[in-house]
């Protein structure tokens, strides 16, 4: 494996049985990731790695880029991040019928308006997608959630290097439920966090995940101040670091708002998580044995990877 975060290397994919990066060649498959032992990182803090992490995508990808901006906290800062720089992007969101995600489009267009950056909408009919080729990319990938499929299949709307908000850093207390016993606290890998980038590799061969791209961001954020104090259990009642968040990018980008985690499926009444029928029809007539699997580290086991220059 090489030395060279720049290879985008460092922390690889593995399936059950089968090669690093490859897709998940049956429904059963178990991630696993693997992380190089011989990183050397840079002694810098967690809202300069996520500068230092764009310039040096963009030094050997050249800008312009395909942005897939729903308008969430993920894909907001890999905007905001670009648009600080000067690196050019493109912002493509996609429109389902019936306001099945006016929220998502919503947030997107202030988002968008506040930058000055042109928002493309395409329209897209999410139902018909699932009646005519949903089953094919899903025997493609086995992408573990229907809501990973349309994303797959946007590719072909798109004609510059694509980058995807997934993959942000997440860290949870294992012991959820006793509060009386120190947690181990763990950094979750999840699998469809993988599936843009490995898809992209087989199709294009330049579909990149930006939160990933270097170790800089994750073994920073695990430096940040309120992330200690989750780790060290000196924060109660705080089961992850999920609703840290905003708070944490609005020091980098103060006018980052606050706002509910939506799917992009709940429609203008439902609640974050909810999604068409169809969409539930689908996972139970032909996701069968379909596990969204992940992979932990113990964050204590991930300081001996952090060598800092």
């Amino acid at each position: 494996m090489s030395k060279n975060p720049k290879l985008n290397n460092w922390l690889v994919a593995k399936f059950t049985n089968q090669n690093i990066n490859e897709l998940k060649n049956n429904p059963s498959g178990k991630l696993s990731v693997i992380i190089d032992e011989n990183l050397k990182l840079n002694t810098i803090n967690y809202y300069d790695a996520l500068k230092y992490n764009a310039r040096i995508m963009s030094d050997i990808y050249p800008p312009p880029y395909d942005v897939l901006f729903s308008g969430g906290i993920d894909s907001e800062i890999i905007v905001r991040t670009n648009y600080s720089l000067g690196i050019k992007q493109n912002l493509y969101t996609f429109q389902f019928e019936d306001d099945i995600n006016v929220k998502d489009i919503y947030n997107a267009k202030i988002i968008a308006d506040e930058l000055g950056i042109k928002l493309n909408i395409v329209d897209f009919n999410l139902k018909k997608f699932f009646e005519n080729d949903a089953e094919r990319i899903y025997k493609e990938t086995f992408a573990p959630l229907p809501e990973n499929l349309p994303r797959l299949f946007w590719h072909q709307y798109l004609d510059n290097t694509i980058l995807t908000g997934d993959g942000e850093p997440y860290c949870f207390r294992k012991k959820s439920n006793n509060y009386n016993v120190k947690s181990n606290w763990v950094v979750s890998f999840f699998e469809y966090e993988f599936l843009n980038s490995l898809y992209g590799r087989l199709k294009r061969k330049d579909v990149l995940e930006w939160y990933t791209f270097t170790p800089d961001i994750l073994f920073n954020f695990l430096q940040l101040p309120i992330i200690k104090n989750l780790v060290n259990d000196e924060m109660r009642g705080k089961l992850s670091s999920w609703s840290s968040r905003t708070t944490i990018h609005q020091h980098l980008y103060p006018t980052i708002i606050s706002k509910p985690k939506y799917s992009g499926y709940e429609g203008l009444l439902g609640n974050p998580g909810d999604r068409p029928e169809f969409m539930d029809v689908f996972q139970k007539e032909v996701m069968l044995g379909i596990e969204n699997s992940h992979a932990e580290y113990e964050i204590e086991s991930l300081e001996k990877f952090i060598c800092l220059n």
